[in-house]
Formats: C-alpha cells, structure tokens, sequence
C-alpha cells in the first residue's frame, strides 16, 4: 500500500498579497493563525494515518548492497544518504527487535522509464509485499500490515527489479534508465491507542429461571477477562441465568492499556404465576396477557355481523355476559386493511366510530381487545402485500396504527397477517382467483400455486417487519398474535413462516366445524366435527398445531376463531359443542385436554359476503344448518346452542381472570 511520507519536509508555497496598510497588522494575525491551524490539522492527519510506535529503523546505506548499488548524498533522504540501484538486486540485513513488531514500510523513490521500478520486500524469508511499482518524484511510504514478529533477530530483505537501461528499437544507446532509490525501512509496534470495550444485555430483565444474553465488544485490545466467562475473546456473547439482579463485568487490555465495563441484569421479583419462563419470550415480555392460574383459560367473543355498528356490538357483549352471569376476558375485533388512515390508502379502520368504541369498552369492561388488522394490497402496485410490508412500503401506514393503538396505554393484542395460509385473502402468501399474486408462485414464475418455502418466509419477514416498527415506535402495550389457518393451503409452507419466539406472544389458530357432509373441517374425517377434532387431532404424520408450534416453541396457544353450524336433527349438538370446550383444561381428559391453551373465541357473527348464497351465520345462539347456509337463509335463535355456551362460560377453569388486570 502506497502512502505519503509524512516525515518528509513538505513546501508550502502561498499567494502573495498585496496588502492595505489598514489592513497589514489584521492580516498577519490571520496569516498566523491559518498556518498554525494548518500544522495542527496535518498534524491530526499524520496521527491518523500513522502506525504504532516504531520499534527499530534500518536505514539503507547501512545494509548490505548488491552489485550496480551506491550510496549516495540525497538531502531529501532521512538520513542525508540513500542507496541507489541501477540493477535488480537485494539489500540484506540483519535486525534485532526489542519488541514485537506488526508492520514496517519502506521509504523509497524512483526514475521512471516506460514502466517503474519493482519494489518487494522479505522478513525471514517470508515474502511481506511484493511487485510494487514505485513512482518518481519525492519518497513515499510502500508499507505492509501484516506482520507478527517477535523480538529478537531477524533476517530483512529489500528487493528491487525491473532497473537498468531501456533502450529504443535496435539502437545500442539507452533512451532512458530506470533507478530506485531506497532511504528507510522502519518496523512499528502494535498500536498503542487506549481500549475500548462495552457490555450489553439482551434483555436487561429476567425472570428468575430465564437467560440473557451479554455481549462485550473492545478495540485495541488483545484479551479480555469477564467474571461471566472463561474466554478470553476480545468480542463474544454469553448466556446468562442469574436468580437475583446481579452486575456482570468485563476488563480488556492490550499495549495502550485497560478497560473496563459492567452490565447490570435485573431479575423481576414479580412472581411468573407458574407458568414457564419462555411463555414471556415475546414482545410483551413480562406483560405477556396470560390467565391468572395456569390451569385456566379465557373466555372470548368476536363479536358482529355484516352492517353492525359498535353499539351492535358492545349490546351483544352486554347480552352474552348477562346470559352467562360473568365478563368475557378477550374481546375480539376487526380493523380491517381498506381505509384510509393516517393519510394512507389502504391501512385501517380506526376512528370514533370505528373499533376505537369497542376498543374502550372492552378495557372498561375488565376485558382484553384482540384486533385483527393487516393492511390491504395496493391494488395499483403489482406487488403482494407481503412484499409491499417486507420492502417498507406501507411503513407510514404500520407506524400511524402502531402510534394509535400505543395511545391507549393499556395492553391490546394484535393479529396481523392471520389466516396466512389461506386463499381467500390479498395478504396470503398464495394464489387467489380473484386477486393473483405471483411474487411467491414457485420459482417466482406466475403458477397456480406458492412456493412454500419461500411464501412461508416472506409471511415471517413480513410479520418481524410489522413488529419490529412497533418496537421502534414505542408500542409497547401491543402484544402479536401469530395466527394460520389450521387447515390452511399448506403445513409445508407454515414450517417457514413462524417468525421465532421473540416476536411472538401467542401461537394461535383459526378453524370451523363447518358440518359439511363432504367437506373435512378435521383431518380425521368429513362431515361434523367436535372442537377437539379441529384442534387436538392426533395423526403421527400431520401434528395439530398447539403441539408443533406452541408446546414445541413453550409458547401459550390461543384459538383466535371458532364456530359451529347447528344440527337440525339434534338441537342440543351445537350447545354440546361448545360445553364440551371446556373439557381442553380438564388435564385428567387425555383426549380433550391441550397443556398450552389459554382461551377460546367464538366468531360470534354472520357474514353477508362469505358462503354460495352468502349470510354465513357463525353466531353462539344460530340454528343456521350446513344447508341453509348453500341457501343463504340466516339462522334464527336457538335458545340450546346459547344454554351450551353458558355452561362452558361457567366451568371454573374458564373463568380465573386475568394475569395482571386488564392493563
């Protein structure tokens, strides 16, 4: 590498003035002191650019020369002298260090004729910087970094090739001579500059029983020692599990020095209710929504209907709770992605008349708010909503909803890109007939299908993507719920797309006994299905997903919603099939109980848009049959479905409350 010789004298030649005589004293002074800030600037620069301090010099008159070498008088040489070569040849010394060296550079020159001299360089045979050119003009530093020597003797080797004449055509008179003119071979030590090191906490505050994660890093330092650690790495990581709040440190030395740092861990003394610690592993951390006795579980509505308004919908959750006698823990309920918020098209649903209403109601209810929301594709973009998300597109519009839902100050769960897997919806990651998007068919053609691995990744980036924005705007009242569709388009694809435990709260599915005499709501078989067929089927080549996401990840599962359609020849079935819900926490009842569960939602609405005829009629106390939903007749009331609810609503194990209120 080839830099300037700053230890050589350098002209400075400056304009002539003609100055005023009111002007002359005024402008001395800042002559003056331009040429003093000059020097002190160059002389930041030179320390910049300099190595460590210099270990030992050999200067190139005093080594041994090759034939065609002289010494000869060259003021601009450090020594008053250089050695000039004519011919390719070696100078050869020996050199004693009294320390480690790390770099050393050559100050040379040279006569450039049609080419330039060649520059190499050799410490104990070992080559240090080979086939340099050198150009003419004053002497420049040729330097090499990396070097290890030790002290003591040393064996150094200056070559210099491509010299002598250069002669034109067939004529026998030179046109020219190429030269090199070597001054200076100076070895540096190791930098001297102070360490540096700091020491961080991944989190800051534990529960008792759970990691951290301590990371140091350090400059200009050559080991450092930890009281968490037996290496001696000069950056690293380490787990940590401490039982009480204890500090950590770390000291780094090298040649300028020490340093020293410490990182303070901080185990929560609030009691983790029995529940494991990697149930506190997501964005919530600690205020993770959980039942307050880990043997129960929520209760939850997602109450409304086509055309409802709040007041429909906060009338209804008075009448359930009325019915059942107790207040429903999660409340569930829809942004929806097409409108315009925070001035972009295409986000969310949240006003004064929108949500918000319902939003309030549940907190002053005692209860949690569960809101689905992705915001919808552009649909002049080409683009999925996927991409559009992962990109950064639709930032404006996650940070305007992550700045509103943070505006309430209490903890609200939120269900972004739910339903996933399914094919129904703009932010799926497969086809759909009504709005093709191919960024994720296979091999990014335009095929009918997804390409699983790589639909499954882009919903985990995508869903990191809308948490990490939340993080950043300071949401910290908002916990994610990561939500499939248990019998969604692909399991294949759902392995790539959980986004890890720390940017989930909830593992959570989606999934209906829709009663279809053809149709498999369960994998076990066609027709009606009982909840725990829908969710705690045990098959050994297809895991339900409370045992492949949630156990497997020590993660809490939620069912974000269910329903039932009713059976005509048996009025009380759809009421047995919410009553035998509450069988999921009974954990003598092998075939019904799920360790991780921690609520259930009952889509308490009809749809005017879903179904062939439309008005699928999901509500607790409908008696809308398979059948008539292919008609499109709504259910009416069916006092046997209601009293079904009710009496799981009442189970014990379903009505322990909430970890923490509803803050």
């Amino acid at each position: 590498m080839k830099t300037p010789n700053l230890k050589k004298k350098i002209k400075i030649t400056l304009p002539k003035v003609q100055l005023l005589k009111s002007e002359k004293h005024f402008s001395l002074v800042s002559l003056l002191i331009f040429v003093l800030a000059f020097a002190v600037i160059g002389y930041f620069i030179y320390r910049s650019f300099a190595a460590g301090p210099v270990v030992a010099t050999v200067q190139a008159e005093n080594m041994s020369l090759p034939a065609g070498a002289s010494v000869i008088s060259d003021s601009s040489a450090s020594g008053g002298q250089a050695v000039k070569l004519t011919a390719n040849g070696t100078n050869t010394a020996t050199i004693s260090l009294p320390s480690q060296a790390t770099s050393l550079s050559i100050t040379a020159r040279a006569d450039t004729c049609a080419g330039s001299p060649i520059l190499s360089a050799m410490v104990d045979g070992n080559t240090i910087f080979a086939n340099t050119s050198v150009g003419s003009g004053s002497y420049a530093n040729y330097s090499s970094t990396t070097l290890n020597l030790a002290a003591g003797s040393h064996s150094l080797s200056v070559i210099g090739s491509n010299l002598g004449p250069v002669y034109k055509g067939k004529s026998t008179n030179a046109k020219c001579y190429r030269n090199l003119y070597l001054d200076v071979t100076t070895f540096y030590g190791p930098n001297s500059s102070p360490p540096t090191v700091s020491l961080s906490a991944s989190p800051a505050t534990i529960t008792s029983g759970t990691a951290s994660t301590l990371s140091w890093n350090s400059a200009n330092a050559a080991s450092c020692t930890g009281s968490f650690t037996t290496s001696s790495a000069t950056s690293g990581t380490a787990s940590v599990s401490p039982t009480t709040t204890t500090t950590y440190s770390i000291t780094c030395s090298g040649s300028g020095g020490s340093a020293s740092a410490a990182m303070t861990v901080s185990v929560n003394a609030t009691t983790s209710a029995g529940y494991p610690a990697s149930y506190f592993s997501g964005p919530l951390g600690q205020n993770e929504v959980l039942p307050k006795d880990p043997s129960g579980a929520f209760l939850a509505v997602y109450p409304g209907a086509t055309g409802s308004t709040n007041t429909d919908i906060i009338n209804r959750l008075q009448f359930l709770q009325q019915s059942a006698g107790r207040k429903i823990d999660v409340i569930g309920m829809g942004s929806g992605g097409g409108g315009t918020y925070g001035g972009q098209t295409q986000c969310a649903y949240f006003s004064s008349t929108l949500i918000d209403p319902v939003i309030t109601f549940a907190h002053s209810n005692g209860s949690v708010p569960l809101v689905s929301w992705t915001p919808n594709r552009w649909v002049n973009n080409s683009d999925s909503t996927l991409k559009q998300i992962i990109r950064g597109d639709r930032d404006p519009c996650i940070d305007a909803v992550a700045a509103h839902l943070k505006s309430f100050g209490y903890r609200i769960m939120i269900r972004p890109l739910h339903e996933y897997n399914f094919y129904n919806y703009n932010r799926t990651a497969a086809w759909t007939n009504s709005n093709p998007v191919y960024d994720y068919a296979p091999g990014g053609g335009t095929g009918p299908t997804v390409d699983p691995q790589l639909g499954g990744q882009a919903v985990a980036q995508a869903f990191q993507h809308i948490v990490n924005r939340f993080e950043a705007d300071g949401a910290k009242n908002v916990g994610f719920v990561w939500c499939p569709d248990e019998g969604g388009y692909s399991r294949v694809m759902d392995g790539y797309a959980y986004p890890g435990n720390s940017y989930v709260d909830w593992v959570s599915v989606d999934r209906y006994n829709a009663s279809n005499p053809t149709g498999w709501s369960s994998p076990l078989h066609a027709g009606w299905a009982e909840a725990w067929e829908l969710w705690n089927y045990k098959i050994n080549d297809t895991p339900n997903y409370h045992d492949r996401f949630a156990v497997a990840n020590g993660k809490p599962f939620f069912i974000s919603e269910t329903s039932s359609k009713y059976d005509s020849s048996n009025i009380n079935r759809k009421g047995n099939w919410y009553a035998n819900i509450a069988k999921a926490k009974n954990p003598t009842d092998s075939t019904h109980y799920m360790s991780n569960l921690i609520g259930v939602d009952i889509f308490d609405q009809y749809v005017a848009n879903e179904g062939p005829k439309g008005n699928n009629d999901w509500r607790i106390d409908s008696n809308q049959t398979y059948d008539m939903l292919q008609s499109g007749t709504l259910g009416s009331f069916s006092q046997e479905s209601l009293n079904g609810w009710v009496t799981w609503a009442k189970d014990p194990h379903w009505n322990v409350g909430i970890l923490g209120g509803a803050n």
